[in-house]
This record gives structure tokens, sequence and C-alpha cells, in this order.
């Protein structure tokens, strides 16, 4: 037993586990209160991106979870603006094309997502949000089409 724990320890010393870090690869996304609970239960967790972050798992960018976050060559973090779709009771969704409901999200991106990254990813974001760059899929329906950013642009480069 005592060879257990002393392994145990010796393992957690080491400078090899020190630099594991949780990968997350090629996530689409998905709904927002998964990612927020999931960025909750990672607080102490470091974290590499590889390929594409997009949609909600960009969450894990968000300064108030404070993520220790790093990105390989090649990583894309891709955005859109919020968007709503109709629940009906036959359990199927539709999307909601709506002028009204995509003022509504975007007036709820300026809000609850732009201000909340990196003062580097902000500004990217401010910038295209202004310019009409980030999609916002009730005006469009679309819900496919994302802005990219480079993550090497505003991440640190993972060392390993």
């Amino acid at each position: 037993m005592k060879r257990i724990l002393a392994l145990s320890l010796a393992l957690l010393a080491s400078p090899v586990l020190a630099e594991q870090r949780l990968t997350i690869h090629n996530d689409a996304g998905g709904k927002i209160i998964d990612y927020q609970e999931r960025a909750i239960a990672m607080r102490d967790l470091p974290v590499r991106l590889s390929g594409e972050c997009a949609s909600a798992c960009t969450i894990f960018l968000m300064t108030k979870y404070n993520l220790d976050v790093c990105a390989v060559p090649g990583t894309k973090l891709a955005f859109h603006m919020p968007y709503n779709k109709q629940a009906y009771s036959d359990g199927s969704l539709e999307m909601i094309i709506d002028k009204k409901v995509a003022a509504k999200n975007f007036k709820r991106w300026r809000r609850e997502w732009l201000g909340q990254f990196s003062p580097a990813l902000n500004e990217i974001l401010d910038r295209n949000t202004v310019a009409g760059r980030i999609p916002n899929p009730n005006e469009s329906g679309d819900t496919s089409s994302m802005f990219v950013v480079d993550a090497l642009k505003v991440l640190p480069r993972c060392k390993s």
C-alpha cells in the first residue's frame, strides 16, 4: 500500500504529468448550458484546443471561467450570434427566421458575449460585429455560417 501511495505521489510530481492537458478537438458546440456546466467543472484543468472550437465551445475562452487554455497550430475558433428555435409538441425544432428575434439576439450577443473574452479576442469580435461579419442565424436561417478566427492570434501556443 505504501508503494502504491509513493508511486502515485511521484507521478503527481512528474513534469510530464504536469504538462498534460485536457484536449478538446473539433468541437462543433451544442447547448450553451451544457458548455457552461463543463467550463465550471473544468476550472482547474489546463485545456488544449485543436482543430476547430465552434459555437458554444468558445465558452471555454470566457475569462469568467478562468481556464488555462492553449491552442495548437491550425486551430480555428468559430463564432455566430445566439439564435432561437421553435420547439413543437412532437419534439421537433425549427429555426425562427424573424428580424425582431434577430435584433433581440444581436442585443443579447452584445450584452452576454462581447467583452467576456481576452482583450485581443474581444477587440476582434467587437470590430467584426460592428462590420456585420458575425453571422446571425435568426436572420438567415443558416447555422453553419461562422466567423472564424485563427486561435493563435488570441491564445498561447501549446508547448507540446
